[in-house]
């Protein structure tokens, strides 16, 4: 994205997600442009997990395999909730705050 570093405050992403060339890199990117405390809200197809051996699929995901690309990206899922009759899931996340510097913490 032609965006700087944590410039983004809020980002979401509606049923487009399974037709990223590159999932991983593009959450990567995401988070890159994400502010500290910034959200990212995806929806998009899932696969219900019990199905999930039984359904090919390599672009959607279960909430599992969602949540370790986000996760993988530095990006902790907050919640996921399954909508339109469990076949569209929302991810939310928040991008933590760095770690506070000790030498510059107040008393």
């Amino acid at each position: 994205m032609p965006l700087p570093d944590a410039s983004v405050d809020l980002a979401f992403s509606t049923i487009s997600f399974h037709h990223w060339a590159d999932q991983a890199a593009g959450v990567r990117e995401v988070a890159r442009v994400l502010k500290p405390g910034g959200r990212f809200c995806l929806a998009d197809g899932s696969i219900p997990a019990p199905l999930a051996g039984l359904i090919p699929h390599s672009r959607i995901h279960t909430a599992a395999e969602l949540r370790a690309i986000f996760e993988g990206a530095g990006l902790p899922v907050r919640i996921q909730e399954t909508v339109l009759a469990v076949i569209v899931l929302a991810t939310f996340c928040r991008k933590p705050a760095p770690p506070e510097d000790p030498g510059t913490a107040r008393p």
